[in-house]
């Protein structure tokens, strides 16, 4: 009688032991989940961030009304633009979190210039990964003989 009682409690701890370990397992399992999720949720966040200041400067190249406008921009053939962790926007090239590089080009047809501008943004200086890019162009058609 005593056997029977003694192999039942042993065949209790047995499965509380069993049942721990699973939820140890699931827990472990799910902390790497939640912290795989932050990680996507903070680049996906980032990615967002460097579109919208992609854009921003897209539509301030796109509303240019002409070349002369532009020559700054084309002049320079890479301009790096700094920013914090928070998408300021700051000078100093030591403390910056992210960079936006753009470069720019024209063609000039029989017809008017073509004015290109390339914008890649990264996650710093040293960090190659692309967060995200985008090409703009804009065409200035002659007008009378004259680029307008």
């Amino acid at each position: 009688m005593k056997n029977k009682s003694a192999t039942k409690a042993n065949i209790f701890i047995l499965e509380l032991t069993i049942i721990i370990l699973i939820f140890a397992l699931t827990s472990a399992i799910s902390i790497s989940l939640f912290a795989k999720a932050h990680q996507v949720g903070q680049k996906a966040s980032e990615t967002n961030y460097a579109m919208m200041k992609i854009q921003s400067l897209a539509e301030t190249m796109k509303s240019k009304e002409n070349l002369l406008e532009l020559k700054e921009l084309l002049a320079n053939e890479q301009t790096t633009l700094y920013f914090d962790e928070e998408w300021a926007s700051i000078t100093d090239r030591a403390k910056a979190s992210y960079v936006i590089e753009t470069s720019g080009s024209s063609e000039k047809t029989v017809a008017g210039t073509l004015a290109t501008v390339k914008y890649l943004a990264r996650k710093n200086l040293t960090d190659s990964t692309l967060l995200y890019q985008l090409q703009v162009q804009k065409y200035f058609p002659q007008q009378g003989g004259k680029s307008k």
